[in-house]
């Protein structure tokens, strides 16, 4: 007879969980490839996951930061539209609403395949992850009263290592996102 805890090691890792862990991995991959450093938390308070921290260039004005809030999403037809809709928790949707900050905030969607198992594939050769992260700066919008809001990512904002450079060089020269 199988104990409680033999059965219990088996049994996979909540859905949620397994999102929030692959979109930390994949942001990871991204920041490491566009050669910045990244800091996680322990406790979300001000709805910020995770920091790229960047270094002092001599072509920028200021030593770069920004702030994350990842979220991950099951989406498979999402390339049939310009946007990708995505629902925000009040708390979330607020918290990145914020101008008074000094280090910018921005929201990271990780998009991935309904199944699990297509989300990463590893060969000798290559490393295929699916699908995409798309980034969207609430900052300066209004802040809401629902539980919820529905925000739409714009497709053309894509989370790559060019498109973080491009963000970090913006803040590093005092610009705002």
């Amino acid at each position: 007879m199988r104990s409680h805890l033999e059965s219990y090691s088996r049994m996979p890792m909540d859905p949620n969980q397994q999102k929030e862990q692959y979109s930390i991995a994949f942001v990871h991959t991204i920041a490491s490839a566009a050669g910045y450093n990244i800091g996680e938390f322990k406790v979300d308070d001000f709805s910020v996951d995770c920091s790229i921290n960047g270094y002092r260039d001599v072509a920028l004005k200021y030593v770069p930061r920004l702030d994350l809030q990842l979220k991950c999403t099951a989406y498979e037809n999402y390339k049939d539209n310009a946007t990708i809709p995505f629902d925000l928790r009040q708390k979330n949707y607020n918290d990145l609403c914020a101008s008074h900050v000094i280090v910018p905030r921005i929201l990271v969607v990780v998009v991935v395949p309904d199944d699990p198992v297509r989300w990463h594939e590893h060969l000798e050769e290559q490393s295929i992850t699916r699908y995409c992260a798309y980034w969207h700066s609430l900052r300066g919008e209004p802040p809401t009263d629902q539980s919820q809001k529905r925000i739409h990512l714009d497709r053309a904002n894509v989370f790559n290592p060019n498109t973080l450079r491009s963000l970090m060089d913006t803040i590093g020269n005092g610009g705002t996102i």
